[in-house]
């Protein structure tokens, strides 16, 4: 139990420096203000018309790539100091020993990477919480732009695919994109800890952001590159759900990011040792 509440510590000991760290704060004002810019379009309809909306934007903000592009270079600016070696970082480290330290880090990019999806969220309800109906259904809104245009015709440039409200239930899309999202963030952070560690911090946050960048791509050439591209794995129409497509499965996508996940921390803690 004393190395389990260790590991616990180093990564409380992570959160702790959050709230006097200037870069989280300047991290949350940009996702709140690009959050808040995506959607008061949708926000404004409602209050024009007086139609509520459901608290279920989410997997349709990452089904496109420029939403997607900015809320996981935040998950770059959250890690980007990876492996969060400090002034008393060598001391607990020290302490501790190598193995109970690495993973309390490590375990501080998962919780981490969780709380990020979980804020995202919670922000793209807050930013329309005037509007908000709350029911465990899509609502007639959400269903009208994902059957319709007149989500573009009132100047919203959400893509509202069919697909997502056709094959899920609101709740449980929001929840596969939590856990698709956090697991991608996991395997951001623990990609730049591994590059930070072998090369320097500016490197770890140059192959982030190729990683993150790399997802635009694939929206402008060949869309098998899907299957080669992690951060697209957030995107629930860009799935395939019966063997019909050249998408990756559900399946592939959670295994793919297990086995990097694991990869990454196998050669991090090689590296470290």
């Amino acid at each position: 139990m004393g190395k389990v509440f260790a590991c616990f510590s180093i990564a409380l000991h992570n959160f702790n420096k959050w709230a006097v760290n200037p870069r989280l704060y300047i991290l949350l004002l940009i996702e709140v203000l690009y959050l808040h810019s995506r959607l008061s379009p949708v926000g404004e309809l409602c209050a024009r018309t007086g139609h509520k909306v459901t608290p279920y934007l989410l997997p349709f903000l990452l089904d496109e790539g420029s939403a997607v592009m900015m809320l996981f270079l935040g998950v770059v600016l959250l890690f980007c100091d990876a492996p969060f070696i400090e002034d008393e970082q060598p001391y607990i480290m020290l302490r501790s020993g190598r193995r109970i330290w690495f993973i309390g880090q490590m375990l501080y990019i998962v919780v981490a990477s969780v709380l990020y999806l979980i804020v995202l969220y919670f922000i793209s309800v807050l930013v329309l919480l005037p509007h908000i109906e709350w029911s465990a259904e899509w609502g007639k809104l959400l269903s009208t732009f994902s059957q319709t245009s007149a989500a573009g015709q009132n100047g919203i440039s959400i893509p509202f695919a069919r697909v997502i409200t056709a094959r899920f239930d609101p709740i449980p899309a929001v929840l596969r994109c939590v856990v698709n999202g956090s697991l991608v963030a996991t395997v951001l952070g623990m990609l730049m800890f591994f590059v930070n560690l072998n090369i320097s911090r500016t490197a770890g946050g140059i192959c982030g952001t190729a990683l993150v960048l790399w997802n635009m791509v694939t929206y402008k050439t060949a869309y098998w590159f899907v299957n080669i591209s992690p951060v697209s794995w957030v995107n629930l129409s860009r799935v395939d759900y019966d063997g019909s497509s050249i998408y990756p499965s559900l399946t592939y996508i959670l295994l793919a990011l297990l086995a990097l996940f694991a990869v990454l921390s196998v050669t991090s803690w090689v590296t470290l040792r």
